[in-house]
Protein backbone atom coordinates (compact mmCIF):
# COMPACT_ATOMS: atom_id res chain seq x y z
CA UNK A 1 0.00 0.00 0.00
CA UNK A 2 1.44 3.13 -0.93
CA UNK A 3 0.22 6.65 -0.44
CA UNK A 4 1.56 9.94 -0.42
CA UNK A 5 1.30 13.59 0.61
CA UNK A 6 1.21 16.41 -1.47
CA UNK A 7 1.57 20.01 0.20
CA UNK A 8 1.01 23.15 -2.30
CA UNK A 9 2.99 26.45 -1.22
CA UNK A 10 1.78 29.42 -2.38
CA UNK A 11 4.32 32.24 -1.68
CA UNK A 12 1.83 34.89 -2.95
CA UNK A 13 -0.77 34.02 -1.03
CA UNK A 14 1.06 34.28 2.30
CA UNK A 15 2.37 37.87 0.82
CA UNK A 16 -1.04 38.73 0.67
CA UNK A 17 -1.94 37.68 4.03
CA UNK A 18 1.49 39.55 5.27
CA UNK A 19 0.08 42.71 3.76
CA UNK A 20 -3.35 42.30 5.25
CA UNK A 21 -1.91 42.25 8.52
CA UNK A 22 0.44 45.11 8.10
CA UNK A 23 -2.37 47.11 6.72
CA UNK A 24 -4.22 46.09 9.80
CA UNK A 25 -1.91 46.92 11.95
CA UNK A 26 -1.06 50.65 10.26
CA UNK A 27 -4.59 51.31 10.58
CA UNK A 28 -4.82 50.45 14.08
CA UNK A 29 -1.93 52.62 14.83
CA UNK A 30 -2.96 55.56 12.60
CA UNK A 31 -6.70 55.38 14.73
CA UNK A 32 -4.77 55.25 18.32
CA UNK A 33 -2.39 57.98 17.02
CA UNK A 34 -5.27 60.22 16.18
CA UNK A 35 -7.33 59.36 19.28
CA UNK A 36 -4.24 60.13 21.61
CA UNK A 37 -3.62 63.90 19.83
CA UNK A 38 -7.59 64.46 20.19
CA UNK A 39 -7.38 63.97 23.76
CA UNK A 40 -4.05 65.08 24.95
CA UNK A 41 -5.18 68.38 22.68
CA UNK A 42 -8.76 68.27 25.12
CA UNK A 43 -6.50 67.32 27.47
CA UNK A 44 -4.25 70.80 27.28
CA UNK A 45 -6.86 73.39 26.13
CA UNK A 46 -8.45 72.90 29.68
CA UNK A 47 -5.12 74.64 31.41
CA UNK A 48 -4.78 77.07 28.82
CA UNK A 49 -7.79 78.56 29.13
CA UNK A 50 -7.92 79.02 32.15
CA UNK A 51 -4.84 80.86 31.97
CA UNK A 52 -6.41 82.38 29.00
CA UNK A 53 -9.07 83.55 31.05
CA UNK A 54 -7.47 84.70 34.46
CA UNK A 55 -5.06 86.79 31.89
CA UNK A 56 -7.84 88.50 30.09
CA UNK A 57 -9.49 89.45 33.49
CA UNK A 58 -6.61 90.87 34.98
CA UNK A 59 -6.79 93.06 31.94
CA UNK A 60 -9.60 94.37 33.26
CA UNK A 61 -8.28 95.62 36.73
CA UNK A 62 -6.43 98.69 36.67
CA UNK A 63 -2.61 98.56 35.96
CA UNK A 64 0.52 100.19 35.79
CA UNK A 65 1.37 100.39 32.08
CA UNK A 66 4.19 97.95 32.37
CA UNK A 67 2.15 95.54 34.16
CA UNK A 68 -0.95 95.76 31.54
CA UNK A 69 2.10 94.89 28.72
CA UNK A 70 3.37 91.87 30.51
CA UNK A 71 -0.47 90.14 31.25
CA UNK A 72 -0.86 91.52 27.58
CA UNK A 73 2.09 88.98 26.44
CA UNK A 74 0.73 86.42 28.88
CA UNK A 75 -2.69 86.34 26.60
CA UNK A 76 -0.50 86.73 23.88
CA UNK A 77 1.43 83.33 24.53
CA UNK A 78 -1.52 81.85 25.59
CA UNK A 79 -3.35 82.16 22.20
CA UNK A 80 -0.72 81.34 20.42
CA UNK A 81 -0.29 77.82 22.37
CA UNK A 82 -3.94 77.26 22.13
CA UNK A 83 -3.65 77.69 18.43
CA UNK A 84 -1.16 74.99 18.44
CA UNK A 85 -2.97 72.84 20.40
CA UNK A 86 -6.00 73.36 18.34
CA UNK A 87 -3.41 72.44 15.43
CA UNK A 88 -2.59 68.87 16.45
CA UNK A 89 -6.41 68.14 16.86
CA UNK A 90 -6.66 69.47 13.34
CA UNK A 91 -4.27 66.83 12.29
CA UNK A 92 -6.93 64.19 13.99
CA UNK A 93 -9.45 66.12 11.92
CA UNK A 94 -8.13 66.23 8.70
CA UNK A 95 -6.94 62.33 9.20
CA UNK A 96 -10.64 61.65 9.92
CA UNK A 97 -12.31 63.97 7.00
CA UNK A 98 -13.75 66.55 9.70
CA UNK A 99 -11.72 69.48 9.14
CA UNK A 100 -13.64 72.87 8.30
CA UNK A 101 -12.67 75.96 7.49
CA UNK A 102 -14.16 78.59 9.85
CA UNK A 103 -15.23 81.85 8.28
CA UNK A 104 -15.71 84.62 11.17
CA UNK A 105 -15.39 88.44 11.69
CA UNK A 106 -12.26 89.55 13.17
CA UNK A 107 -10.20 92.53 14.30
CA UNK A 108 -7.58 92.67 11.14
CA UNK A 109 -5.15 95.47 13.46
CA UNK A 110 -4.81 92.99 16.52
CA UNK A 111 -3.90 89.90 14.31
CA UNK A 112 -1.23 92.30 12.91
CA UNK A 113 -0.03 93.41 16.52
CA UNK A 114 0.28 89.96 17.30
CA UNK A 115 2.43 89.44 14.38
CA UNK A 116 4.66 91.99 14.86
CA UNK A 117 4.80 91.13 18.90
CA UNK A 118 5.53 87.38 18.06
CA UNK A 119 8.15 88.30 15.28
CA UNK A 120 9.96 90.37 17.34
CA UNK A 121 9.86 88.44 20.45
CA UNK A 122 11.83 85.22 18.09
CA UNK A 123 14.36 87.70 16.66
CA UNK A 124 15.36 88.65 20.18
CA UNK A 125 18.98 90.25 20.35
CA UNK A 126 20.05 88.83 16.63
CA UNK A 127 21.72 91.04 14.34
CA UNK A 128 18.72 91.45 12.17
CA UNK A 129 16.11 94.29 11.20
CA UNK A 130 12.69 93.79 11.39
CA UNK A 131 10.38 96.23 9.35
CA UNK A 132 6.51 96.34 9.53
CA UNK A 133 3.92 98.69 7.85
CA UNK A 134 0.33 98.40 8.28
CA UNK A 135 -2.25 99.86 5.65
CA UNK A 136 -4.66 102.07 7.52
CA UNK A 137 -7.36 101.69 4.63
CA UNK A 138 -7.36 98.02 5.68
CA UNK A 139 -11.42 97.53 7.20
CA UNK A 140 -10.88 97.14 11.09
CA UNK A 141 -12.98 94.11 10.32
CA UNK A 142 -12.36 91.47 8.14
CA UNK A 143 -13.96 88.11 7.76
CA UNK A 144 -11.96 84.80 7.07
CA UNK A 145 -10.36 82.07 8.91
CA UNK A 146 -8.63 83.65 11.26
CA UNK A 147 -6.96 81.02 12.76
CA UNK A 148 -5.32 79.62 9.29
CA UNK A 149 -4.57 83.28 8.06
CA UNK A 150 -2.18 83.41 11.21
CA UNK A 151 -0.99 80.01 11.02
CA UNK A 152 0.03 80.98 7.38
CA UNK A 153 1.56 84.12 8.45
CA UNK A 154 3.50 82.96 11.48
CA UNK A 155 4.95 80.25 9.48
CA UNK A 156 6.12 82.56 6.61
CA UNK A 157 7.52 85.07 9.86
CA UNK A 158 9.10 82.23 11.74
CA UNK A 159 11.01 80.69 8.57
CA UNK A 160 12.39 84.05 7.36
CA UNK A 161 13.39 84.74 11.09
CA UNK A 162 15.35 81.19 11.21
CA UNK A 163 17.09 81.27 7.57
CA UNK A 164 17.77 85.09 7.32
CA UNK A 165 21.18 85.44 8.90
CA UNK A 166 21.46 89.39 8.09
CA UNK A 167 19.76 92.13 7.08
CA UNK A 168 15.88 92.48 7.65
CA UNK A 169 12.39 90.76 7.52
CA UNK A 170 9.84 92.91 6.52
CA UNK A 171 6.12 92.21 7.30
CA UNK A 172 3.83 94.15 4.87
CA UNK A 173 -0.28 94.45 4.76
CA UNK A 174 -1.89 96.18 2.34
CA UNK A 175 -5.34 96.43 1.22
CA UNK A 176 -6.40 95.83 -2.22
CA UNK A 177 -10.40 95.80 -2.88
CA UNK A 178 -10.91 93.25 -5.30
CA UNK A 179 -14.55 93.58 -7.08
Amino acid sequence: MYFSVFAIENPDLEMVEEIKSARNAAIKASNAKSDFLSNMSHELRTPLNAILGFSQGLLEQDLEPTMKEDIEDIVSASETLLELVNEILDISKIESDKFEIVDIDYPVHKMYKYLVTMTEGRIGSRQLDFIHQYDEDIPPVLNGDVVRIKQIIVNLLTNSVKYTKEGYVKLVMKFERTS
